[in-house]
């Protein structure tokens, strides 16, 4: 890996972290917003509920997003973790049958 790819992938994740931060904020705002209303009993619990719904989402959204700043690069490259690692293993046997049988042809057995 050069140094210019290098350079780009931080700059990337410096500009994924600061929505990450501001989703994080906005959301435990609004968590403790939900927590107050809730706690002086001026929304009923289907209300408080609905609130804290779409907090917690959003919470959750920031502080993952804050802990796997890059969340697609981290899936391709799992993908082609499991891809080598399936190259790498013994074909099942049941595989081999279905090729011998037919598809048509198949039983599954108990």
């Amino acid at each position: 890996m050069d140094d210019g790819s290098l350079r780009q992938q931080s700059i990337w994740v410096q500009l994924r972290t600061r929505p990450a931060i501001w989703s994080a904020i906005a959301g435990g705002l609004l968590d403790v917003a939900t927590v107050i209303v809730c706690a002086l009993d001026l929304v009923s619990d289907q209300q408080g509920i609905a609130m804290a719904l779409p907090a917690g989402l959003i919470t959750a959204g920031g502080f993952i997003a804050l802990l796997v700043p890059d969340p697609w690069h981290a899936w391709r490259r799992g993908f082609r973790h499991g891809c080598e690692a399936a190259a790498r293993c013994d074909p099942c046997s049941t595989a081999a049958d279905l090729a011998e049988k037919g598809f048509r042809n198949a039983r599954l057995s108990a």
